[in-house]
């Protein structure tokens, strides 16, 4: 079985079922889009295309100025476990001699492997932005295809000295694109594709404004539609009209408005990773108790003031303006402050961090982080022992049950 097939073939469906429910044109952009990224990849080898596996902090930008087509791994795994369990991948990674303690998407991934639902890769691009779990799997997993590696050692701070190495890091990594690839960069392809990723930014930034509005008119769920698109499909075609008519959506919203759901109560900033094989805990939060989260770590963004025009310096100040890097990159001081900063913008009423056992970065920040918000803001946290996508660490009924507690205790707070 090949899982991109079946990926882009589920779409389609979803696409089709779309259209005859009159969703809103968002949501069709994004089955187009998904559809596109999918069949892609799996049409790469036909159409004579090297496949490069990509880790999830790589600029894909890139990619598609070669011709190559990238696969991000990571992603996809969490994509998966919102559609399906993954516990098979896990038992084959375990089997294979992966440590149970580490995180769960990397061994969900060399499970894939071993059971061959993935894509060969010709190559693999990594970067060591934040995460030592995927440093370690791309550089095994390369040895196990035997194919080519490259490492982009990103710095940990966005300031001018730390852009400009970046910049030169990632000119090397277009050389190592040449060589394998045995042609040059066009970089006024180059520039064009990073001119439409520059685009999509914008309208990123843009949507994550709009959702400081009370009531704030995207639904918690719908997203990490957003972030896919943003991370999957950055400088394509494809990811505009998505970005463009949501901005457009949630605009009528705002001036209408009309919030993502009809009894906002709770403003919740989920300030770490999402519970991916239990997506619909974010319709349960909102439905039972008009709980909605109204920014997280993944769409939570930076105004960029980068010009496509300096190809190099560009795709630097993009990769080190992501906020999820810049948080679990440290140093903490500066963190902790981005968070404050997001809760009091978004007037957030509490926030929820899910400790992903398997993140030695994310579970690192877990204490300064409660602390700074009661403190500088008297907002609560509410931390949750998870998985991302093992649901053996905690079930439904108690991760709803932690979630109930705290919604009780906020409305308390708002009583007083």
């Amino acid at each position: 079985m090949n899982v991109t097939r079946s990926f882009y073939e589920g779409f389609e469906k979803r696409l089709e079922h779309a259209r005859k429910k009159s969703a809103p044109q968002s949501t069709q952009d994004f089955y187009r889009a998904m559809i596109q990224y999918y069949k892609s990849i799996y049409l790469a080898k036909e159409e004579g295309k090297p496949l490069a596996w990509v880790g999830a902090f790589t600029p894909v930008e890139l990619f598609h100025a070669m011709d190559i087509v990238p696969f991000i791994p990571e992603t996809h795994c969490a994509a998966m476990a919102s559609q399906d369990h993954l516990t098979q991948y896990l038992d084959a990674a375990t089997e294979y001699g992966l440590p149970v303690e580490l995180c769960s998407i990397h061994r969900a991934m060399t499970g894939m492997v071993m059971d061959e639902v993935v894509p060969t890769p010709d190559l693999m691009v990594n970067s060591a932005h934040v995460c030592d779990s995927g440093f370690k799997s791309f550089s095994t997993l390369s040895t196990h295809y035997n194919c080519p590696e490259f490492v982009l050692d990103s710095p940990r701070q966005c300031n001018p000295e730390d852009i400009n190495y970046f910049a030169k890091d990632i000119k090397r990594l277009i050389e190592f694109l040449e060589d394998f690839t045995h042609k040059k960069m066009d970089f006024k392809k180059l520039e064009r594709i990073l001119s439409l990723s520059n685009q999509a930014h914008e309208h990123f930034y843009e949507i994550a404004e709009l959702r400081k509005n009370v009531p704030t008119p995207l639904r918690g769920r719908d997203s990490f539609r957003t972030f896919s698109i943003y991370r999957y499909l950055a400088g394509t075609e494809e990811a505009l009209p998505y970005f463009a008519h949501l901005r457009e959506e949630l605009q009528t919203r705002v001036k209408e408005k009309k919030g993502g759901i009809p009894n906002e109560r709770f403003r919740i900033y989920w300030a770490y990773v999402p519970i991916n094989y239990y997506l619909g805990i974010f319709d349960w939060m909102e439905d039972e108790f008009g709980a909605i989260v109204v920014m997280d770590l993944f769409n939570a963004v930076y105004r960029m003031d980068a010009d496509p025009s300096d190809p190099l310096n560009y795709l630097a100040t993009k990769s080190l303006y992501d906020l999820y890097i810049s948080c679990l990159g440290g140093p903490l001081e500066t963190t902790l402050q981005d968070n404050i900063k997001i809760v009091r913008d978004y007037k957030a009423d509490g926030a929820v961090y899910v400790a992903h056992v398997g993140c030695k970065q994310g579970c690192g920040m877990i204490r300064p982080l409660r602390d700074a918000l009661r403190e500088e803001l008297g907002v609560p946290t509410l931390v949750i022992d998870a998985d991302v996508i093992d649901p053996t660490i905690i079930s439904k009924e108690n991760l709803e049950s932690k979630l109930e507690s705290f919604f009780e205790m906020l409305e308390e707070q708002k009583v007083h």
